[in-house]
């Protein structure tokens, strides 16, 4: 009969006695020891555990490296990489797939060209053939500034482009108190 053993760490050298038996009234005097090493596993690991961006304007672009290790004793399939959620088409990596030998690293170059003003939080999701962690999960968020998208400010707006700064803030201000109270007290 056949017993399964559990218990045993991967990629580690085990010895084992053999012995028949056949019943409790029949067992074999003969025996043998046994060698036998236990599969390796891959072990992936990222750095860092996350990726903001910060602000980039509409249009331009911006990379940041995500390092990705495989600490395990055989070689990592890492065999896709998807971003899910809002924006996750102004993202791209590349590689878009790798493997890595064991003990080895890479480096991730994650790029985020938006063409529309807003903010993007999305999840990068590593494909890969780890045993504890098939899918790593790294979230990445970036903001898009777009000039064209924000409000006029007053100074040009309401002609106080010719003054020096101090004194379009002080007109600026003041213009600005005046027509808060103009629509507060409109009909």
């Amino acid at each position: 009969t056949f017993q399964q053993v559990t218990g045993l760490t991967h990629d580690v050298l085990y010895y084992f006695r053999v012995r028949a038996e056949w019943d409790q009234y029949c067992t074999s005097a003969n025996s043998s020891t046994q060698l036998v090493r236990t599969l390796g596993i891959p072990t992936i690991a990222v750095f860092p555990e996350e990726l903001d961006f910060g602000t980039v304007d509409v249009g331009t672009t911006s990379n940041l490296v995500l390092t990705v290790t495989n600490s395990g004793s055989v070689a990592l399939n890492v065999a896709s990489i998807e971003f899910v959620g809002g924006g996750y088409n102004h993202f791209t990596t590349w590689p878009t797939q790798a493997v890595l030998a064991a003990s080895n690293g890479l480096e991730l170059t994650v790029t985020y060209a938006p063409i529309v003003g807003c903010t993007n939080d999305v999840i990068l999701i590593l494909h890969n053939d780890s045993v504890d962690r098939p899918e790593v999960e790294v979230p990445v968020r970036g903001y898009c500034f777009d000039p064209a998208a924000q409000p006029r400010s007053l100074w040009i707006e309401y002609g106080l482009a010719g003054f020096n700064s101090g004194q379009a803030l002080l007109y600026g201000a003041a213009l600005a108190a005046s027509l808060a109270l103009a629509e507060h007290y409109a009909p």
